[in-house]
C-alpha cells in the first residue's frame, strides 16, 4: 500500500498543497494533467528524490 497524508512541495512560484493519497495493494494509480500542474514533482517526492516540505 502507498499512502500519502497532507505532503506539500514549494519550488519557486509552484507549491504542492496538503496533498493526500491512498493506494491500496492490487490497486492501479494513474496520475494524469495537463504540462505544469506537479505530476513530475509528486512522483520526485513518492520515490525518495526530493524531500517534502
Amino acid at each position: 500500500m502507498l499512502e500519502l497524508r497532507g505532503i506539500g512541495k514549494r519550488l519557486g512560484g509552484f507549491a504542492l498543497e496538503d496533498l493526500s493519497l491512498q493506494v491500496r495493494s492490487g490497486e492501479y494509480f494513474v496520475l494524469l494533467g495537463p504540462s505544469g500542474v506537479g505530476k513530475t514533482v509528486l512522483l520526485e517526492t513518492i520515490a525518495g528524490l526530493i524531500r517534502p516540505d
